[in-house]
């Protein structure tokens, strides 16, 4: 069972059921994870995106550390 989601200009493309029992998790709890790291993903690579626009490196910095910590 494949399944795609869009992150900004990307698509991400994984096996949602070969996922969940690796993780010995139910397809829908994955779903769930899902959903909501790339939620915030995408809202944080939006801000960053308009930080780097406006040269502000400090917003940029703690917007990719908050990503980093998602991962």
């Amino acid at each position: 069972m494949w399944n795609t989601y869009e992150l900004g200009d990307d698509m991400l493309k994984y096996n949602i059921a070969e996922t969940a029992d690796e993780l010995m998790l139910t397809v829908e709890e994955i779903r769930e994870i899902y959903d909501a790291f790339f939620e915030d993903a995408d809202e944080i690579i939006r801000f960053s995106r308009e930080a780097l626009t406006s040269g502000d490196c400090s917003s940029l910095a703690k917007r990719m550390h908050a990503l980093k910590g998602m991962t």
